[in-house]
């Protein structure tokens, strides 16, 4: 169970640092330099926090269960979108989208733990 955890952990970490992404683009121009860099910084601490989190992953789960958990990092930083840029959703779609991921998830970890 800890390398499901430590997994979604990464793929939290992933969104957030793709979000940060996108947000400095977006806001640079109005962002002070030294906001700018320490959201830079943030944003690549937790890119290099997720590689470690799938590392230590690794050693318990086969990479292909890892990498779709780590598809879990589109819904949080879509997420973020909702709350920052109050992008609208359509819930029903997004909750489908989400059940469709978990059921990958599933099969997918089923597929490899019998072959």
């Amino acid at each position: 169970m800890y390398a499901y955890n430590i997994s979604l952990i990464a793929a939290f970490f992933i969104g957030i640092h793709l979000f940060t992404m996108k947000y400095l683009k977006v806001s640079s121009e109005s962002l002070s330099p030294t906001m700018f860099y320490a959201i830079a910084t943030i944003s690549f601490l937790l890119w290099l926090l997720s590689r470690f989190c799938i590392y230590s992953a690794s050693s318990t789960l086969p990479i292909t269960t890892i990498h779709i958990l780590l598809n879990l990092s589109v819904i949080i930083s879509t997420l973020l979108s909702i709350f920052v840029y109050q992008t609208s959703i359509h819930w029903p779609l997004f909750i489908l989208g989400l059940t469709l991921v978990m059921g990958g998830v599933y099969c997918v970890e089923k597929s490899v733990r019998n072959s």
